[in-house]
């Protein structure tokens, strides 16, 4: 995914926002100290970035800025439980239009989220977000 395409300001003209996604579990991250929390994401981090740097050789040269969030760092910020990055489980009959639908059945109530139409994850919840100010505007 291409974040960049969205002008977000993260990034100029010559430099783009990266992600690696992958599974991460909340029960991974409990019971650490604050530093074994730290020094356990920064293993993490470097791990999966020498990965990517075996199937895009140099990119770690290129890397200016590098951060990790975890389920645990995803439940403090959203309080979705279990630190869920993705919203309801990824299955047919929780997917697209089988979510919250943007319209509610109450007069001017909307939802936009990760766990509504058209589904998790930063892509679902920016589209959810621009087809609920689209369907707010018409």
């Amino acid at each position: 995914m291409d974040y960049s395409q969205i002008d977000s300001g993260l990034s100029d003209d010559k430099r783009t926002v990266g992600a690696i996604v992958t599974t991460d579990y909340l029960n991974e991250w409990e019971g650490l100290s604050k530093e074994e929390y730290k020094r356990k994401k920064e293993r993490k981090m470097n791990y999966y970035i020498d990965k990517l740097e075996g199937y895009i050789p140099g990119v770690k040269d290129e890397i200016i800025f590098q951060e990790a969030s975890t389920a645990k760092t995803i439940e403090r910020y959203t309080k979705n439980p279990e630190g869920t990055a993705y919203g309801f489980a990824q299955i047919p009959k929780q997917s697209g239009m089988n979510r919250i639908q943007t319209k509610s059945p109450l007069k001017n109530l909307y939802y936009a989220s990760a766990w509504g139409n058209p589904g998790g994850g930063f892509t679902g919840a920016i589209l959810g977000g621009y087809f609920c100010a689209k369907k707010i505007k018409d």
